[in-house]
């Protein structure tokens, strides 16, 4: 899903693009950085003992918690805004619509 819960922010806003466009690279950038971050510590862990890599999983399983959640935290918001409020996951969607 590709949106973002923005309801003030029509799709052919600078400001919408830019979210967007942000957005975009953050789902490529997040994964990236869980491996790199989590060899390096592993790496490390590696020559020193075994009470570091113990701890170096444990901060792979937070980081992948972390990243499975960035991905599913939009995902999420949408579903909760169409049961709530009857938010229809459009662009040209109208603040002033919600019948809040």
């Amino acid at each position: 899903m590709d949106t973002l819960i923005l309801a003030t922010i029509e799709k052919n806003s600078e400001t919408g693009k830019i979210l967007m466009d942000l957005y975009g690279y953050l789902k490529i950038i997040v994964p990236i950085l869980i491996i790199v971050l989590s060899s390096v510590d592993f790496v490390v862990a590696i020559s020193r003992d075994d009470e570091n890599i113990k701890k170096a999983q444990k901060k792979l399983i937070l980081r992948i918690t972390l990243g499975i959640a960035f991905f599913l935290i939009p995902t999420i918001l949408n579903m909760i805004f169409e049961w709530t409020v009857g938010w229809d996951n459009s662009w040209d969607y109208d603040i002033n619509q919600l019948n809040i």
